[in-house]
């Protein structure tokens, strides 16, 4: 939202954060904006059909479908996976690795 850009972004850049993970909006997404990822994952309980697509940042998102992270951290990496239910089974829609 234009407040969590506007308030929050300054308060991560300044303390060097990598990766901002937060629940909610019902899709999964990943955002980059000013060398920091943004993950929200918000698919377990409800689905959501709509997303600005064209939204400055963007960079993969999954609608419509149940699903859930998977993060994997290591001193030189961090993996985002998005898993959803498709048919009652597990498939991977989308995946990130960031490296230091």
């Amino acid at each position: 939202t234009p407040r969590l850009v506007e308030h929050l972004h300054p308060i991560l850049k300044y303390n060097k954060v990598d990766a901002y993970i937060n629940g909610h909006d019902h899709i999964l997404q990943h955002i980059s904006k000013g060398g920091i990822q943004f993950f929200g994952s918000g698919a377990g309980a409800r689905k959501h059909s709509k997303i600005q697509r064209d939204y400055n940042g963007l960079q993969g998102y999954n609608l419509d479908q149940y699903g859930f992270m998977v993060h994997q951290i290591n001193k030189t990496a961090m993996t985002t996976t998005f898993i959803v239910n498709e048919d009652g089974k597990p498939k991977e829609v989308y995946k990130f690795t960031a490296r230091k």
